[in-house]
């Protein structure tokens, strides 16, 4: 599971080899849900989220996660 672009400033998507049917929570650095996703291809697009460092973690018996970092320009 990984996310491209990483960084990423507009959009992302989450690529996954071998996938298989699973959702994907999103949490802030606080450990916060902000968002999902459910992965039904081996490309994914990701929502568009604040600038911050995110994680992403499968919700199944044998999770796995990538860290997400979003890069927003200043105005």
């Amino acid at each position: 599971m990984m996310v491209v672009p990483n960084p990423s400033w507009a959009e992302a998507e989450l690529m996954w080899k071998n996938f298989h049917n699973v959702d994907v929570r999103i949490l802030n650095a606080q450990g916060q849900t902000v968002g999902g996703v459910r992965v039904s291809s081996e490309n994914t697009k990701l929502p568009s989220l604040a600038s911050g460092l995110y994680h992403l973690v499968t919700e199944e018996e044998y999770p796995q996660s990538a860290k997400w970092v979003v890069l927003q320009p200043t105005p």
